[in-house]
């Protein structure tokens, strides 16, 4: 019997089951919202999502969410305000490594603006 290991996005795929609980009809639509238009996914598309695993689904098969890179989906969340997934997605990335995404915004804006006048 063959070896078999899971699929390359086992991880991110039980990750976004995880938090697929987290996201409201509405928080759906409103992530479904943000993708319309050019670059986006397509709006006949988008109506036939129902629910968020189809939603996340399709992210990954039009290479908006990838293994390596979840950048878009932290962005969505972001601006649904759904802040507090957005984080564990933050923890997801420092547990598992090497996937691109968006670091959390440091509270003190002030702190934020004198790292980067030191580095200018």
């Amino acid at each position: 019997m063959a070896n078999r290991l899971p699929p390359e996005n086992y991880l991110l795929n039980a990750f976004l089951l995880e938090i697929a609980e987290e996201i409201t009809d509405g928080d759906l639509h409103k992530m479904k919202s943000l993708l319309k238009g050019p670059g986006g996914i397509g709006r006949g598309i988008l109506e036939r999502i129902s629910n968020t695993m189809d939603f996340f689904d399709k992210l990954q098969t039009t290479g908006l969410v990838t293994g390596n890179d979840i950048v878009v989906l932290q962005a969505l969340l972001w601006n649904i305000g759904k802040k507090d997934v957005y984080e564990k997605m933050v923890q997801f990335t420092d547990q598992y490594g090497d996937i691109l995404h968006i670091s959390s915004p440091n509270p003190e804006p002030a702190g934020m603006l004198a790292r980067m006048k030191h580095w200018m």
